[in-house]
């Protein structure tokens, strides 16, 4: 570990070309190594709000999707269970998530960490495959309308209620299950046995397949989920097999979501035809204040494809 970050700290210097006094070269030095240790406590403190290791089959329903609550105060406070995961703004999430595996691939690959790298690809891989699988949605409830289509339109989450139990082992790698309150457990995660969706807080219910209501993508996640799209484009300069399988996909992921909600005036529809939100013609739906972002962010992503283009021009003329 230790060696991994001082190669991190020479990139670092490197690739910014700081000039460094001798007067602060070592509290800069010292700074940069704490933010490097920061780094990679947060990077091996991700595996208590995601499941995507190298044993993991990215066509398994809730692989890769990115918790962003867990243990939930408010349960706790309320008396309710505190060992709880939650998958609210997932899509969100993963836009970030997918963004710092870009980047760390990079920049491990830079300093000739293959191993490391290769590993770091291999996972953001499977994280793109989860956003395919997620897209694969129409015959599950709520809609019914098979057969399901690689088309642009993705859920937000797939993850099970019961993913907190088949993947115990991952999810509570290591923590105490004697500790059970906030109090005890201070800056470390508590083990969880439930799933919590987004659909729970305040009005969830539950379906026969075991996932809670809410569940639609909207304008703000898609936003987020792009950033992480282009610094796949950014970061990954295909050469080997896997590579091009990353850049590839990325490229799709992010032309089928444009041109699904493109040739739907900028709105978003679920596949029964509807507006999300309930067929609410506002919010959430709505992508057309975006569209020119949004236009030029999936132009750059999929290296100026023309169908792309002649998309934004239709809709424009």
């Amino acid at each position: 570990m230790k060696k991994k970050i001082l190669k991190l700290f020479i990139l670092f210097i490197v690739l910014t070309g700081i000039d460094i006094p001798a007067f602060t070269q070592v509290s800069l030095e010292t700074e940069y190594y704490e933010m490097l240790v920061r780094y990679w406590h947060y990077r091996n403190r991700l595996r208590y709000f995601v499941v995507n290791n190298e044993n993991s089959n990215p066509d398994e329903l809730g692989i890769a999707n990115v918790s962003d609550i867990r243990n939930r105060m408010a349960n706790w406070a309320n008396g309710g269970n505190i060992h709880n995961i939650q998958f609210d703004q997932q899509l969100s999430s993963m836009g970030y998530y997918i963004g710092v595996l870009a980047t760390e691939y990079y920049l491990l690959s830079y300093i000739g960490m293959t191993e490391d790298a290769q590993n770091t690809l291999n996972e953001l891989y499977r994280a793109l495959l989860s956003l395919k699988r997620l897209d694969l949605c129409e015959s599950r409830w709520p809609y019914y309308e098979p057969p399901d289509e690689w088309d642009g339109y993705l859920i937000r989450t797939d993850v099970p209620v019961t993913f907190a139990l088949t993947h115990a082992d991952e999810l509570n790698d290591g923590l105490d299950q004697s500790l059970t309150n906030v109090e005890q457990s201070i800056g470390i995660p508590l083990y969880v046995n439930k799933v919590i969706h987004a659909g729970l807080f305040p009005n969830g219910s539950l379906d026969e397949q075991g996932f809670y209501k809410q569940n639609e993508m909207s304008r703000d996640e898609i936003s987020k989920l792009f950033v992480g799209l282009a610094l796949v484009k950014r970061c990954i300069t295909p050469v080997l097999q896997k590579e091009w399988d990353v850049y590839n996909l990325n490229k799709d992921i992010a032309k089928k979501i444009y041109l699904k909600i493109a040739n739907s005036e900028f709105k978003i529809y679920n596949p029964k035809g509807m507006l999300i939100n309930n067929n609410n013609d506002e919010g959430g739906a709505l992508m057309w204040d975006l569209c020119y972002g949004f236009y030029n962010a999936t132009k750059y992503i999929c290296d100026n494809d023309a169908s792309v283009i002649i998309i934004l021009l239709v809709y424009y003329y």
